[in-house]
């Protein structure tokens, strides 16, 4: 889930970084392929994490609760659709 979180963090400096990359649509571009990508990892490390808790034994350790890591991971997805949004939809160039 931390890989996710840093695409999303790649994905929002991307476009403030590399202003001067012509044509300016590049950038962008380029960001907008790490916010899919975070939407992508964290969608299956939270369904691959949900598979690990229910094979794991209750009576063994205490799991996180998997509507937690649902939320967590529609969190993180719907926050970088938006931004994926705000990039082309505000952008000055």
């Amino acid at each position: 889930m931390r890989t996710s979180l840093a695409c999303v963090a790649i994905g929002a400096v991307f476009p403030e970084l590399f202003q001067r990359i012509d044509p300016p649509w590049v950038a962008r571009a380029i960001a907008t392929g790490f916010l899919l990508l975070a939407i992508l990892v964290i969608v299956l490390a939270e369904r691959r994490s949900a598979a690990v808790m229910e094979r794991l034994s209750a009576h063994i350790i205490v799991t996180a609760r998997p509507m937690n890591m649902r939320l967590f991971a529609a969190a993180i997805s719907l926050g970088s659709a938006a931004l994926t949004v705000a990039i082309w939809a505000f952008a000055t160039n």
